[in-house]
């Protein structure tokens, strides 16, 4: 039997509790036009994993 190494990276999300929530700019990556929605800001997020799968994530922006 022969150990393993394991890398772990560890991950915090967290909620604050004011009025001035961290705000994120989502834009499209187009050569012809580029389009922008700023102030945008996370209203639900949920991360699944599973064994022999890859990781998934939805969001949802205000």
């Amino acid at each position: 039997m022969t150990a393993t190494a394991v890398n772990i990276n560890a991950h915090f999300f967290e909620v604050l509790q004011n009025n001035t929530h961290p705000t994120f700019t989502l834009y499209d990556d187009d050569p012809v036009a580029g389009s922008y929605a700023p102030y945008c800001m996370i209203n639900s997020f949920e991360l699944s994993c599973e064994v022999a799968d890859y990781v998934k994530f939805n969001v949802e922006f205000m």
